[in-house]
């Protein structure tokens, strides 16, 4: 028997019905046993047709057509009646054989019989006796009509395959909706992002699926739930606030209802569901970027005019001091401007993780900022660093911290340890300085990237920049700081174990 059509089917080559190669199976429905016993045996005659057994059960029987007379029929009607409709599209002829007997109660009551329903599950009428050639002619009929029917849907199953690996192949999380508000179809992309199987969802209702699939894990807004349910009482296009799903805590969906207006689900709608964490990722250090740089141009840009008048008039100071000052003053803007333009052409360039290896960016960032601060002492304990997949500013990053623990060390001669190791998933790249201890501000920044407050500018952007650095190489950041002084931290990245024997 043909699938039911709720049910994903894949599509081959349509076979033809009635050949010697793929004889039609013909299922033998009579109460009349001699008449049974004739047209099993003419069907037996024909090497394009093959007998189902009458021992094999009608709800569990495999056939192409059924002939069948009209007490069989008035006994099994409801049976037959179901499983016609299981097969549709596709056609599931039944030949009534009809006795004269039965033909009168036809002509007297023929009115009521065609009004039936049931009646109307009859796709042909032959009355007895009938010749051979009549009974091929009338059989071969609606084996045709039933092998069109397949041919047809096949057409219709492939193209609608095809439109359906198209859709699946897509990042965007697809849920169609009929005009009764129950879902008819999702994509791939929703069964991940949600967790469930389309096969489950078939047929719920828009509150159903809600209640049962979506509200256990999105953890959003309240606004998200009132969207939803409200959108389908709507004629318009609507968007779904923000939300995040409970096991992707670390990322952010957004999504849009629209009505479909045309075709075989018109008066429904249609859910679309996608991804934005980097979109609010640009947004939130855009303007981070953009507080930091107002709020750093602004107090240093006071200071370099503060000396320059100093010089200017010479009331007071040493102008060689205050000259001094001053190209200080300028290089920390210089370094906030270039550290500005590390992040925005990371928010700008989609960047996609590589393959670095470990070792030797380590060591490229200790001698060069080892030449820049010669009074630091930096060791290092690289245990076979292997190769992690990072953005290729993984470098920047190192060589970021370093400069913090050095600039903020509060001693002459700052003392530093970097060191690599490696676990299971992941490698460990650790920076330890003997400083006073990494402001909490800073550490909420480096670990988490969230904003703190509009007074904020600690680091400047060296924190920020770390942190979206690791952050985009699917990394994490910890930050420890002992009792006693200096802190740890540690960045944590994706290894890949296949590569790391090559280095």
């Amino acid at each position: 028997m043909t699938k039911n059509r709720s049910q994903r089917l894949t599509f081959g080559e349509t076979e033809e019905i009635g050949t010697s190669d793929n004889p039609a199976k013909i299922y033998p429905l009579l109460a009349d046993e001699g008449n049974k016993r004739l047209l099993i045996n003419w069907i037996e005659g024909h090497t394009e047709y093959s007998v189902i057994s009458s021992d094999v059960e009608l709800s569990k029987a495999d056939f192409d057509l059924c002939i069948l007379d009209v007490e069989a029929f008035q006994a099994y009607a409801d049976e037959l009646e179901r499983q016609k409709k299981e097969c549709e599209p596709i056609q599931l002829p039944y030949l009534l054989l009809l006795s004269e007997k039965d033909r009168k109660l036809l002509e007297s009551d023929r009115r009521n019989l065609i009004d039936n329903v049931v009646w109307r599950n009859v796709d042909e009428i032959i009355e007895l006796p009938l010749g051979q050639a009549e009974l091929y002619w009338r059989v071969e009929s609606l084996l045709r009509i039933r092998a069109q029917s397949i041919e047809l849907a096949d057409r219709e199953g492939r193209y609608r395959s095809i439109v359906q690996d198209v859709l699946n192949s897509v990042d965007i999380g697809l849920v169609l909706f009929d005009s009764e508000d129950r879902v008819a179809w999702g994509n791939d992309a929703t069964e991940s992002m949600f967790k469930f199987e389309t096969e489950e969802i078939l047929d719920l209702s828009a509150d159903a699926l809600f209640d049962e699939y979506i509200q256990p894990v999105v953890s959003g807004p309240k606004q998200f739930e009132d969207r939803y349910v409200t959108t389908f009482a709507l004629d318009e296009s609507v968007g779904v606030p923000d939300f995040q799903i409970k096991d992707k805590s670390d990322r952010w969906f957004t999504g849009r209802s629209d009505p479909i207006t045309v075709g075989a689900l018109a008066g429904g709608r249609i859910h679309q569901y996608w991804e934005v964490t980097r979109q609010k990722e640009s947004k939130q250090q855009l303007s981070i970027v953009d507080r930091v740089l107002r709020h750093n141009l602004r107090n240093e840009l006071t200071v370099i005019r503060g000396r320059a008048e100093e010089i200017q008039t010479a009331v007071s100071g040493d102008p060689s001091t205050q000259a001094q000052q001053i190209i200080e003053d300028c290089n920390s803007l210089l370094d906030t401007a270039e550290k500005s333009r590390n992040i925005t052409n990371i928010l700008s360039v989609d960047s996609t993780p590589v393959q670095i290896s470990v070792g030797p960016i380590i060591s490229d960032a200790v001698d060069k900022i080892g030449e820049r601060y010669p009074n630091a002492e930096i060791n290092t304990k690289l245990n076979s660093p292997g190769v992690v997949h990072a953005l290729p500013e993984l470098q920047d990053a190192i060589e970021e911290l370093l400069v913090n623990a050095i600039v903020h060390a509060g001693e002459d001669t700052p003392k530093l340890s970097v060191t690599v190791e490696k676990n299971k998933n992941t490698t460990e790249i650790t920076v330890e300085d003997n400083g006073p201890g990494l402001p909490a501000m800073d550490q909420t920044v480096l670990q988490s990237g969230e904003e703190v407050d509009d007074l904020y500018h600690g680091s400047g952007l060296g924190m920020w920049l770390v942190h979206l650095i690791v952050r985009r190489s699917r990394g994490t950041v910890t930050v420890t700081t002992p009792d006693e002084s200096g802190t740890t931290i540690t960045i944590s990245l994706p290894r890949d174990p296949d590569t790391d024997a090559r280095f």
